[in-house]
């Protein structure tokens, strides 16, 4: 399921650094990282889409287009988005039709 995450880097994101995201990337796995969805917000922070999960995927993207992610936030699962109304540690319960568009996954 599509996973949209803010990433706020160490460095500038270049154009060079987008591609190879949205290419897939090598982390030392098997294979490749399938292609991700990247849009530059402002020079070292972007929004990035994934659709695996693998363990800390998203540092360990950055981390192979010879970035550094120093602040990472989720801010939505597939049609899920985060509640900004909700502090950190708080949750709520998921409505009936939350709960249906996530079970098309």
């Amino acid at each position: 399921m599509p996973k949209t995450y803010e990433v706020h880097c160490k460095q500038a994101v270049t154009e060079d650094m987008l591609k190879q995201l949205t290419d897939g990337v090598d982390i030392g796995e098997s294979t490749k990282t399938l292609p991700a969805t990247a849009e530059l917000l402002t020079e070292d922070t972007l929004l990035l889409t994934i659709t695996e999960g693998k363990f800390h995927q998203v540092k360990r993207m950055l981390q192979a287009v010879g970035n550094e992610v120093i602040y990472l936030k989720r801010l939505q699962m597939a049609s899920l988005r985060l509640d900004e109304r909700l502090k950190p540690g708080q949750a709520r319960c998921l409505k009936n039709d939350e709960i249906s568009g996530l079970q098309e996954y």
